[in-house]
């Protein structure tokens, strides 16, 4: 074996060892293995989003095709709810060991001009339903990998980036108004006698003059019948936007307060120690001080502060030779 193959050997050994003691002391963040979307277009429009994916042990990172409505975001893992986390595109989740997770949500779509648009802002591949009752105002010919049918839905596997335009049909039904028309009487004679028929008695001035009145003043009693419903519905409709306002701030409010709860589950004991020596330290200290405050070895110190920069809640800044770890989110631990 010559010079070259021995340092190339060395080399790869090297890399292993380091690699392998990454994993060990850092958490790894992971997009998931086996990743399967399925994007659905429902008869009214709506859009329903199912990711299936393996995930690791620690914090994973997962991105999503289309963007969510995130009250509406489920994972699920072994048939039991998991917290997550929704940050501009980003879900984290974090696991204990590797698992099979089944994420589900409603996109968040955009309507122009009465024309449904459904943005796949990933450039993987995503199995695309679509609903009979739906048709499509565009064919992204050079984005569709596949085509054919699943549960009577026709179904693209299509790689994104791109932009789906659709509408969906409308059935309506149409009503003819028969107006009675006068007519003529009909005579028929026969050889002995005259017998005339009337088939409908002719209007006369006075009953048509009648008749109009009638009908003017049934057109104005509609016409402000009319009038007050569109006045109730304009009220209900002030005070179901204000309910909606009002019910979206409490719902904000308390999905910030669940998303502070899950945060807090998901951080240890030396995860609080070290918030807690940062805030006793006014909000910010070297590494050599949190290991002194929190009394643990310095790998595993190192890798709760790297934990807890992945979760936006410190950063960590080079001063000189040392490392200083400020608190950017305050978290209510107790």
């Amino acid at each position: 074996m010559d010079r070259i193959d021995k340092n190339r050997i060395i080399i790869t050994v090297f890399i292993v060892l380091i690699y392998s003691m990454y994993v060990k002391f850092f958490p790894i963040y992971t997009l998931g293995l086996d990743v399967k979307s399925i994007i659905v277009i429902n008869s009214d429009g709506v859009v329903n989003v199912t990711i299936t994916l393996i995930l690791g042990e620690g914090l994973n990172k997962v991105v999503l095709p289309v963007d969510p409505i995130p009250m509406t975001i489920i994972a699920i893992r072994n048939g039991e709810d998991i917290p997550v986390i929704y940050d501009e595109g980003y879900l984290y989740l974090y696991l204990d060991k590797l698992a099979n997770v089944s994420i589900s949500y409603i996109a968040n779509i955009t309507i122009e001009n009465n024309v449904f648009i459904l943005n796949i802002k990933t450039p993987d591949i995503v199995e695309l339903r679509i609903s009979k009752e739906v048709i499509l105002l565009s064919w992204p010919d050079e984005n569709i990998v596949d085509i054919g049918y699943i549960q009577g839905m026709l179904t693209l596997w299509i790689r994104g980036p791109v932009k789906i335009s659709y509408v969906t049909r409308i059935f309506a039904t149409e009503t003819t108004s028969l107006i009675p028309q006068p007519t003529s009487p009909i005579t028929y004679k026969t050889p002995t006698s005259t017998l005339t028929i009337k088939t409908s008695t002719p209007y006369t001035n006075t009953q048509l003059s009648t008749g109009l009145s009638t009908s003017t003043t049934g057109i104005q009693k509609q016409i402000t019948a009319t009038s007050i419903l569109i006045w109730l519905a304009l009220i209900l409709g002030v005070v179901s936007v204000g309910i909606g306002v009002l019910l979206y701030y409490i719902n904000t409010l308390r999905k910030k307060r669940i998303i502070e709860e899950h945060l807090i589950d998901m951080l240890s004991d030396i995860d609080k120690a070290i918030l807690k020596a940062l805030e006793a330290r006014g909000g910010s200290a070297l590494q050599t001080e949190l290991q002194n405050d929190v009394k643990a070895p310095r790998t595993t110190l190192w890798r709760h502060v790297k934990k807890l920069e992945k979760m936006g809640i410190v950063k960590i800044e080079k001063v000189g030779l040392q490392n200083r770890v400020k608190l950017v989110k305050k978290i209510k631990l107790d």
